[in-house]
């Protein structure tokens, strides 16, 4: 009896362990958009659209390079600049539905790169120090320009081994956050950030879209 009492609630607790694995995303809950003056750019639902009607003119920098057969979407990739000439720039990837066939990981993506400057939406959106200095950006409450790997670090993100200076990374509930370093900061520290990324997971963006 003690036997079968025993592997009862050990089966009892393992299946409680999977369930709770199983109930939501891993990670902390962070935020999967970004505020770039006074505007909010959101992951999954800001489109290319939305950035030109903000006053942001696009140029495409690159195209997903392989597709595979069962693929849903295919992702372009750009590069948003002020109209004012002040040089002030991000970059942004965008997702539009692959409605082609794909052979040996290559398909004509023709149509869908029509479409993706107006109709793509964001999943990926990064900002750089040298290219927004004179831009009010806020992640999370923090103004870009004081983010640093101080806040990277409470937040939940992780050295990433090898690289100098070093960079850390975040698996959030709905994607990922990568904080590239400066080597100095404005007292001559280590702490300060040169860029930010913001990267919705495949999965969230489905499901959003759906």
């Amino acid at each position: 009896m003690i036997r079968r009492k025993t592997a009862l609630t050990l089966f009892l607790a393992l299946a409680l362990a999977l369930g709770l694995t199983g109930c939501g995303p891993s990670g902390p809950d962070m935020p999967m958009e970004i505020q770039i003056d006074g505007s909010a750019i959101v992951l999954g639902r800001t489109t290319m659209s939305d950035l030109t009607g903000l006053g942001w003119r696009a140029k495409i920098t690159g195209a997903q390079r392989e597709i595979r057969a069962k693929a849903k979407f295919v992702a372009f990739h750009y590069r948003l600049e002020r109209t004012d000439g002040s040089g002030v720039q991000f970059w942004a990837s965008v997702y539009v539905p692959f409605q082609g066939k794909s052979s040996g990981g290559s398909a004509d993506i023709t149509q869908e790169q029509a479409a993706a400057g107006t109709e793509g939406v964001l999943y990926r959106v990064e900002v750089r120090r040298e290219a927004v200095q004179d831009c009010d950006i806020f992640y999370n409450g923090v103004s870009f320009q004081e983010l640093t790997t101080a806040h990277a670090q409470r937040w939940g993100g992780v050295r990433e081994e090898g690289r100098s200076p070093a960079a850390y990374s975040l698996e959030a509930a709905q994607g990922r956050l990568e904080f590239q370093p400066s080597d100095t900061d404005a007292d001559g520290g280590l702490d300060g950030l040169d860029g930010l990324a913001i990267v919705m997971s495949d999965s969230a963006f489905q499901e959003l879209r759906e």
